[in-house]
């Protein structure tokens, strides 16, 4: 296995995907201009904002990727903090300061070890210690009732704006097969383009031929024609994109799209299940349009560990 240079890798395949993505940004953002040719007086002031909100997304992306892996894993651990701190502050109780600091502290460790390149048992054993260290943090510092609530809580924010998160930049600095389409900059693409596809795809299908719900009792949206419609989809612009940006076989990409639609999904009812039981529908206000930086990345939760576990084992 090949590890990947420590430095911006920027080939002219991904050169030209960011280009295609600034192609796209202009076009969804002139769109209102053209449809106010046939539908004048429409109010378009929603899709502004989300608008905005892509180009906030989009933006910081592509440069903090466009930067190198030190960037990348500084953008990630920023957004894994931001995203940590939405969800501590929907839960219906408080946290001591100091708590919510130690286990911020306790999400910065997978990111150090991916900085120490440190072996994958050796970053796992790190990711298990912390797990359990947060039940004593609790124990320690809010002693009292609420417990299990509390324990619980800092528990899944540790584990879905932590260590999850993390595991999109590693895919720049862990051992990764040899990558001359993209490098490491072209496996994150690839994964996060296909994650956000599939939200977009499985709200096109659902809004279409949607009918029978999913899973009401956490997102009646969610309904079967969207999620294998996107599932669909998302193998095919797998399968598409796979010799542009990755090393992964043709014939292989299109599982790579269908787990990536489908811990998609569950990455999203998941943040949802969290919103839902602490009775709110964003878990912040930071992206116009969107909500929280939690509610953008929800479905990467999923996706990340999942993509990089597939990815050794098909370009092993």
């Amino acid at each position: 296995m090949t590890l990947l240079g420590m430095r911006s890798e920027l080939t002219s395949n991904v050169l030209w995907t960011f280009l295609g993505i600034l192609v796209l940004h202009v076009a969804v953002t002139l769109s209102p201009t053209v449809i106010r040719l046939f539908r004048p007086g429409g109010d378009f002031r929603d899709f502004h904002r989300r608008a905005l909100g892509w180009w906030v997304v989009s933006g910081s992306l592509v440069l903090a990727l466009a930067l190198g892996p030190y960037a990348a894993l500084f953008f990630f651990a920023a957004v894994g903090l931001t995203a940590y701190r939405e969800l501590l502050a929907i839960q219906p109780f408080a946290f001591k300061r100091a708590t919510v600091l130690v286990v911020a502290g306790l999400i910065a460790v997978p990111y150090l070890m991916i900085l120490a390149r440190l072996p994958e048992a050796a970053s796992s054993g790190a990711a298990v210690w912390c797990l359990l260290a947060i039940p004593l943090v609790v124990m320690l510092l809010e002693p009292g009732e609420g417990f299990a609530r509390k324990a619980g809580a800092l528990l899944m924010a540790w584990l879905v704006a932590g260590y999850c998160l993390s595991q999109v930049p590693a895919l720049m600095w862990r051992a990764e097969p040899l990558n001359p389409a993209g490098g490491g900059v072209g496996l994150v693409i690839y994964m996060v383009f296909l994650a956000q596809f599939n939200d977009f795809a499985q709200y096109v299908w659902g809004k279409v031929a949607g009918r029978t719900p999913i899973v009401p009792a956490l997102s009646p949206k969610k309904t079967w024609a969207g999620f294998l419609g996107g599932l669909l989809s998302t193998a095919g612009l797998a399968w598409l994109l796979a010799p542009v940006l990755t090393p992964v076989p043709r014939e292989v990409a299109p599982l790579m799209g269908i787990v990536v639609a489908a811990a998609g999904f569950l990455g999203d009812i998941t943040v949802s299940a969290i919103k839902r039981d602490a009775g709110v529908k964003d878990a912040g206000k930071l992206l116009p349009g969107f909500g929280g930086v939690m509610d953008r990345v929800d479905s990467l939760v999923y996706v990340a560990p999942g993509f990089g576990l597939l990815l050794r084992w098909v370009c092993p």
